[in-house]
């Protein structure tokens, strides 16, 4: 289906461009302004205008049509970046959840923090939750806390790094989308 403001071409089906963020279907719900109302810029645009340089798409959910979930959004080529450093650590996680169990089960430990590693990595990867961010970086700094105590050396402090570029990335993510839902803009602030 090829969108009427930036002639991309989305899957069929598809109700928002993957490009620009225009509903595909619904298009008569857009309110159309005239592009002097912010300084040439579209609203959809990050910071160039697309499409028709002469309209600008701005609204609420009542005035652009139906909305985006937060997984089409964050797949908006805006949030790209974003994704990558999400999927980068939550990657390592999941593998250092991995050779946790593997290491605690071998010396007849209960895995509760590699299993807690791995579920954490997993859920951050696939809803970029803050909550699960929060979660790794609670979990990072317990680690390092227990890995100083019982090594003398800052054993979790990846986890806690890892744990606070997640939670900054999930935070303005979850800004990103709130924008979105109360003003239809899209950004990655």
């Amino acid at each position: 289906m090829k969108c009427n403001v930036c002639g991309m071409e989305n899957s069929p089906g598809a109700s928002f461009c993957v490009n620009c963020g225009q509903p595909l279907m619904g298009d008569d719900m857009v309110v159309e302004q005239p592009v002097e109302a912010v300084d040439n810029v579209g609203a959809f645009s990050g910071n160039e205008p697309v499409g028709n340089p002469e309209v600008v798409y701005t609204g609420t959910a009542k005035t652009i049509g139906p909305m985006m979930t937060k997984k089409e959004l964050f797949d908006m080529p805006e949030f790209n970046q974003a994704n990558s450093t999400i999927n980068g650590w939550t990657i390592f996680l999941i593998i250092m959840g991995v050779i946790n169990i593997i290491f605690e089960l071998s010396i007849a430990f209960v895995p509760i923090d590699g299993v807690l590693m791995l579920v954490l990595g997993i859920v951050l990867r696939k809803t970029k939750s803050l909550g699960a961010a929060i979660g790794v970086l609670i979990l990072g700094i317990i680690s390092l806390v227990v890995g100083i105590y019982t090594t003398g050396r800052p054993v979790g402090l990846l986890y806690v790094i890892g744990g606070a570029i997640l939670c900054s990335v999930a935070s303005k993510l979850k800004n990103s989308y709130n924008k979105y839902l109360e003003t239809g803009e899209i950004s990655f602030e």
